[in-house]
């Protein structure tokens, strides 16, 4: 019977407590009325000078205006952008106050092809902020160059298979996807020559080191005099570049572009991921901010999460086949 009373009496205290717990106030929400209220953090990892720094470097500009907050810039350089995304995924307090720069299509390849067993971030765990430039990636050759057109280089590419040499920045990056594009949908092959950064690349075509340029649009605003485009994998014709060709329009289905945009680690709450994006939306619309960007080559092509998102999983799709052969290869 003391059992039984005492069973009773459990229960019917565990119930109070449920019914108490019931009928509490909620607890309060986190408060982030505050934010920022102090300096972010914004991690580049590239070294000082080239694209993506130059990106971050415009948006830190803007960034007390439409953030709330200066922005401080830290190169971190590594392994094409992994390094710093790999620390702002693993290692980075999901506050708001450290972010990173995402380029595509880095921030696709890596994750794909890392060994098995290796610690990275994956995609889905980069929550995009909003991502203002969309290039596209192309070839380009010095303006003495034997080749005046994309139809040349393959003429001459069918008849000297391996013979030319295409200048890009590194093995299962983003250059080298665009090489294998352009070697599949034109029926060639290509030697790839590969350095360590946008500007020794441009130099080396410069110095006749390479044949071709393999790029993007940013550096035919920057070396307009010295660099001619013999095609954009755009869409349409790059709005900087509005005389050079796409190889769509020469008969080749090649679509691929270099995008840059702010990224922050997961778990960063939505109230300030709203405000980050709200901010970077309007910073979008600032017509100077536009103008500082297309003084650097890099045109306003604005795309949100969703559509980063989209961009994302049609590449991952119709570039399959191109991730197939980079694991081939080791």
């Amino acid at each position: 019977m003391f059992d039984r009373l005492n069973t009773l009496t459990r229960r019917a205290f565990g119930a109070a407590a449920l019914a108490a717990l019931a009928t509490a106030a909620p607890v309060a929400a986190q408060d982030y009325s505050d934010y920022p209220s102090k300096p972010i953090t914004v991690m580049v990892g590239w070294n000082a000078g080239g694209g993506s720094d130059i990106f971050a470097r415009i948006v830190a500009k803007y960034a007390e205006e439409y953030l709330g907050a200066p922005f401080v810039i830290v190169n971190k350089p590594g392994g094409g952008g992994q390094v710093s995304l790999n620390e702002l995924v693993t290692r980075t307090e999901p506050d708001g106050y450290t972010l990173a720069v995402a380029i595509a299509p880095n921030m696709i390849y890596q994750p794909q092809l890392r060994p098995e067993g290796q610690d990275g971030y994956q995609f889905d765990q980069l929550v995009q902020i909003g991502t203002p430039v969309r290039v596209p990636s192309g070839f380009m050759v010095p303006n003495d160059s034997q080749f005046e057109t994309f139809d040349d280089l393959v003429a001459y590419a069918k008849e000297n298979p391996g013979k030319v040499l295409v200048g890009m920045n590194g093995a299962r990056s983003g250059g080298h996807g665009l090489l294998l594009m352009i070697e599949k949908e034109a029926g060639v092959d290509f030697t790839e020559v590969s350095y360590p950064g946008g500007s020794k690349q441009v130099q080396a075509a410069l110095g006749g080191e390479v044949h071709v340029l393999n790029t993007n649009a940013m550096h035919q605003v920057s070396y307009v005099d010295q660099l001619r485009p013999l095609g954009f994998a755009g869409e349409n014709r790059y709005a900087l570049a509005p005389d050079a060709p796409t190889f769509r329009e020469q008969g080749y289905e090649i679509i691929d572009y270099v995008t840059r945009g702010l990224v922050a680690p997961p778990g960063t709450p939505e109230p300030i991921v709203e405000h980050l994006r709200e901010g970077m939306l309007e910073m979008s619309m600032d017509p100077e901010f536009k103008e500082d960007l297309a003084k650097a080559g890099l045109a306003l092509d604005f795309m949100d999460a969703d559509a980063v998102k989209t961009y994302v999983d049609n590449f991952t799709k119709n570039q399959a086949w191109v991730f197939d052969i980079f694991r081939e290869q080791g």
